[in-house]
This record gives structure tokens, C-alpha cells and sequence, in this order.
């Protein structure tokens, strides 16, 4: 779905600034795609991992540049935290209650009930309600 849309989307007669910046910057980073099924893309910067998550990222990790960002399923974010490769939480608190969806922190997905000790980093407060927050993961704690 992203693939499809960002590529272009900064040459729309209709862009919206906002999404000319986004599309710029998405286009220059390296993109991490999860998949069993994807082989290949011809989305510029992007690396396909259908295998050894928890090695390939760990190697990623080890590489200078900037920090990795997470988006997408929760069933790669329950990977994630399962193999302890979250250094911080983003998280937006949005003003909605669904009533249905899936956790972001499951219990099933924890079944030796880890503990993880996280400390607030920072956190904001934006006008249509939405409340950012910012931890990052004590180790050895």
C-alpha cells in the first residue's frame, strides 16, 4: 500500500505540502519490508527480510546512521518485543476507544511474563488531543 502511493505522491498537482516533505523523506530512507511472500520491489532504499529477523536487525542495529523506526502490523511489533529489539516506545494515545483491535501489549505474546521497566523520555500534548509518548527500555533492571 505504501509502495504504491509515496513514490509518486510528492508530483501530484494535489500534494499537500505535508505529504511533498513525507514523500521526500520516505523515499531517501531505507525501508526494512518484513514479508514470507514479497521477493522483490523496485521501491528505491528497501530491503526485503523474509527470514532470521531478530539476526538481520541486530546486524542493522550494530551499523552507524540513525535509529530504526517501527511501523506497521502488530504481529511484527510483537516479534520485536518478544526478541528485545526495542530500544524506545513512540507512542500516540489517541482519543478514541475502539473497543476491538489488537493489543500492543499482548500477554500471550509474553508467555514467561517478562517484565520490561521503561522511563519516560518525554511526552506532548497537541491540540486535537493526541498524547505522544516517549520511553525508553532500562536494561538490567
Amino acid at each position: 500500500m505504501m509502495e504504491s502511493y509515496w513514490p509518486t505522491a510528492a508530483e501530484s498537482p494535489t500534494a499537500s505540502k505535508h505529504d511533498i516533505e513525507h514523500a521526500n523523506w520516505i523515499n531517501n530512507a531505507l525501508k526494512i519490508v518484513f514479508s514470507k511472500s514479497l521477493k522483490k520491489t523496485d521501491w528505491k532504499n528497501t530491503k526485503i527480510i523474509s527470514n532470521n529477523i531478530a539476526e538481520e536487525i541486530a546486524e542493522i542495529k550494530k551499523e552507524p546512521g540513525k535509529n530504526l523506526l517501527l511501523i506497521g502490523s502488530a504481529a511484527i511489533t510483537h516479534f520485536f518485543i518478544k526478541h528485545n529489539l526495542i530500544d524506545e516506545y513512540w507512542i500516540n494515545v489517541n482519543p478514541i476507544i475502539l473497543g476491538a483491535g489488537i493489543p500492543l501489549f499482548d500477554p500471550d505474546n509474553n508467555p514467561d511474563n517478562d517484565r520490561v521497566n521503561l522511563g519516560l523520555l518525554q511526552s506532548k500534548k497537541f491540540g486535537c488531543g493526541v498524547v505522544a509518548l516517549q520511553y525508553e527500555v532500562k536494561r538490567n533492571e
